[in-house]
C-alpha cells in the first residue's frame, strides 16, 4: 500500500489508513483475547456459540472499518457520484454476479 501511495502521490492518506489498520487490529486482538480464553476453558458444548460470536464480531468490525475508510476517503476527495456508482457496478457487484452465475446459484 505504501508503494501505491508513493506512485499515486497520496502518502498522507495511505499513512493514515495504515495507522488506522494497526490500531484496529490491536483493538480487535484485545476484544478476542477473552473470547479465546473462554473458548479454551469452557466445555466443548459452548464452542459453537463462541464461534458464532467471533464471526459476528468479525463482521461488525470489518463493516465498521469499511464504513470508516469510505467516509474518510469520500470526505477528503471529491469526485462525481456517477463514477462511484460505476465503480461499484463494474468492480464490486458484477464480479459477484458473474461468480454466482458460474457456480449456478439462482437469485
Amino acid at each position: 500500500m505504501r508503494i501505491l501511495g508513493h506512485l499515486f502521490n497520496i502518502q498522507k492518506p495511505v499513512h493514515e489508513y495504515i495507522s488506522i489498520l494497526y490500531l484496529s487490529y490491536f483493538n480487535i486482538s484485545l476484544i478476542f483475547i477473552p473470547l479465546v480464553v473462554a473458548f479454551a476453558l469452557s466445555p466443548m458444548k459452548y464452542g459453537i456459540y463462541y464461534i458464532v460470536i467471533s464471526f459476528i464480531l468479525l463482521g461488525v468490525i470489518f463493516t465498521f472499518q469499511f464504513i470508516r475508510a469510505g467516509i474518510n476517503i469520500l470526505s477528503h476527495y471529491r469526485f462525481s457520484k456517477f463514477y462511484l456508482f460505476m465503480y461499484f457496478c463494474a468492480l464490486e457487484i458484477c464480479p459477484i454476479l458473474i461468480l454466482i452465475k458460474a457456480i449456478g446459484l439462482e437469485l
